[in-house]
């Protein structure tokens, strides 16, 4: 790689992952993570993580270990989770380049699908987001190279070393299952395989069994110990919690058809994506076809893997833009050699170019309604922040004009760059709630919480309380007399609550009505879920 691609990777790898990247509050997926990761540290319990007391299954250990060093060293610090995040989705990027640099052989197909891949909306919001899925995934990514390098490097040269690739790979496995279980095996390693073996098939795979018996037990090994681990020592837990999530999959059904939009998930690249799906059009003209078809085979081959499953989320689309940015890159390779040269090419590389201006060139007028006409930025920043989106615009429209590719690309990746290092902040703003008045300011409070039994509690509540708050049976007058003195979550006032008989014994000190929404009022996301009453119970 060249230094002036490395430092053009770098500083968009920074400005995409790490600037401002507390500009957006917490999700529920990084709560549950940051919960699980201080119970470890107060309780000393890493291999017996638990979320609010109860032991934590759901999700494999790996990236909550990583969570809990992080809480010990920098306590309470959103910036310092996600920038373990952000450093994940660096390693997937590195292998991502490898990945593309080893199908093709080109250098500019590498970073020109590089940068493609960063800039994917899904890859973006993940790579800022302290959750499971951009670790499972980046491990996945390693394991996906070192394995094309231990099963295909008979093709180039004399470079073949299995005993190296293969067991690296089968380590990158077992860290991938040990981050998210078999996620990204069935959302990017058998998709990834199957197209591979359509196309190239390795040599002399009889001659690798040892390495790759290597590679298996390693990834057995480092994928199954904790749970081994677990099995052994807390079996009667283990068993208790399987059987309260044996219809795991089935909470969120969506239709099969629910992931027709996957392209929308590459976000600046939708049109792009579309035309990458041109598989007739394209098998004709690219002189790399098979590298084109093993990423559309892998992208379509995710696709209706993906869409077999009943549960379904948007952010389950992760893994596919690995091979969309793959599919996408060979597009863009063919415009710049040939699109001079092909009339319908041109066409399509148009098109791209004026639908990226023009909603390039529509962004200052969005920025004035919902950021400056919200207050939620001065005038001179969004002059500035204006004046640097007409500049990608001119870029933009520039390369189109003058049927550059690469400078296409360049010029998105200025775009992307402006709007995280300057816009984040601002549009954070807008969705704040100024009303927010958290249950975090009685977090100091050295007393045990509980929340009303018969009421669903928030898990942000857990993580902005900084307690484990347990269920309590409000009318068990020997429950109530067994906890005091406490602190109680509910969401009236708590003499509503209480018989008078109760009110009698017991002292009330109010601590207040809290406001836990991260959304303005009017907001559709805004719920009294968040909306509760403290209250200090004692005995009289």
């Amino acid at each position: 790689m060249k230094f002036r691609d490395f430092m053009l990777l770098a500083i968009l790898c920074t400005t995409t992952f790490f600037i401002y990247n507390t500009a957006l509050p917490a999700d529920i997926m990084e709560v549950r993570n940051f919960i699980t990761a201080r119970e470890i540290i107060d309780n000393d319990s890493w291999l017996y993580p638990t979320l609010n007391g109860v032991l934590q299954l759901e999700k494999p250990p790996l990236p909550t270990w990583v969570a809990a060093i992080i809480e010990y060293v920098s306590p309470d610090s959103l910036g310092a989770q996600r920038m373990a995040a952000g450093v994940m989705a660096v390693v997937w990027i590195t292998f991502f380049y490898y990945v593309a640099l080893y199908l093709s052989q080109r250098k500019d197909y590498a970073l020109y699908s590089t940068i493609i891949f960063m800039t994917c909306y899904n890859v973006v919001q993940m790579g800022r987001t302290a959750s499971w899925d951009i670790y499972c995934n980046a491990f996945m990514m390693a394991a996906i190279y070192f394995l094309m390098r231990g099963l295909y490097d008979d093709y180039f040269k004399e470079r073949q070393r299995p005993w190296l690739y293969l067991p690296l790979a089968g380590l990158m496995m077992g860290l991938s299952f040990l981050s998210k279980g078999p996620v990204a095996f069935y959302a990017q390693l058998l998709p990834a395989l199957i197209a591979a073996l359509i196309f190239i098939r390795p040599l002399d795979v009889r001659e690798k069994w040892k390495p790759l018996a290597a590679m298996v037990v390693i990834c057995l090994v480092v994928s199954g110990w904790w749970y081994v681990y677990l099995l052994l020592n807390h079996h009667e837990e283990v068993m208790a919690f399987l059987s309260q999530h044996a219809y795991w999959g089935t909470r969120i059904v969506r239709p099969w058809y629910y992931y027709w939009r996957f392209f929308c998930e590459t976000g600046a690249w939708t049109t792009l994506m579309l035309t990458a799906l041109m598989v007739p059009f394209w098998n004709k003209r690219l002189p790399e076809r098979r590298g084109y078809l093993i990423a559309v085979t892998w992208t379509l081959v995710a696709l209706v893997l993906l869409s077999l499953i009943p549960e379904k989320r948007v952010r389950y689309l992760l893994p596919m833009m690995t091979p969309c940015s793959l599919a996408m890159g060979y597009v863009i390779i063919y415009f710049k050699d040939y699109c001079h040269k092909d009339r319908q090419a041109e066409r399509l590389f148009l098109l791209n170019g004026v639908v990226m201006s023009v909603v390039t060139f529509t962004l200052p007028v969005l920025v004035f309604i919902f950021g400056y006409q919200r207050d939620s930025m001065h005038l001179d920043s969004y002059v500035g922040i204006t004046l640097l989106i007409v500049l990608a615009g001119l870029w933009i429209a520039r390369a189109t004009m003058n049927r550059d590719a690469g400078q296409l690309i360049f010029g998105v990746a200025a775009l992307f760059a402006v709007i995280c290092s300057f816009l984040l902040r601002p549009i954070a703003n807008v969705f704040d709630n100024p009303d927010k008045n958290s249950i975090h300011q009685i977090s100091n409070l050295d007393l045990p919480f509980y929340h009303k039994a018969d009421e669903d509690l928030r898990i942000e509540l857990i993580y902005s309380a900084r307690h484990q708050i347990k269920p309590l049976d409000l009318s068990d007058e020997k429950a109530v007399e067994k906890a005091m003195p406490c602190v109680v979550i509910t969401r009236d006032d708590i003499t509503k609550s209480l018989s008078g008989e109760q009110l009698k014994k017991i002292r009330l000190e109010p601590l207040g009505r809290f406001d836990d929404n991260k959304h303005p009022k009017g907001n559709e996301h805004y719920t009294a879920d968040f909306i509760n009453h403290a209250t200090i119970l004692r005995q009289r």
